[in-house]
């Protein structure tokens, strides 16, 4: 899994892949301009359907998103939700 700041930095590789860039995919989600940024500083959390929102922009799956391996894929999450209770940003992120 990754770090909110790994989490980040492969957002806006991402977007740099796909000639976009993090302020644009922000407008075009519809998101306040530094929404990403606060993500990477802490002083936000990203909400499972902000992720999953992201996930599409980028046409990647959330757990390509997330950095979840084979073996986690595989682990069943409880009804389905993410658990961003335990969040930091040099905290891992849990499903």
């Amino acid at each position: 899994m990754r770090s909110l700041p790994e989490l980040v930095e492969f957002i806006r590789v991402s977007c740099k892949n796909r000639n976009s860039s993090i302020t644009k995919m922000e407008k075009d989600l519809s998101f306040a301009n530094g929404t990403v940024g606060k993500w990477a500083n802490g002083k936000r959390y990203p909400p499972k359907d902000k992720l999953s929102l992201v996930a599409d922009f980028l046409q990647i799956s959330i757990e390509e998103l997330m950095g979840q391996d084979s073996e986690q894929k595989e682990k069943p999450s409880t009804a389905g939700e993410m658990d961003l209770s335990s969040l930091s940003p040099t905290r891992m992120l849990s499903w």
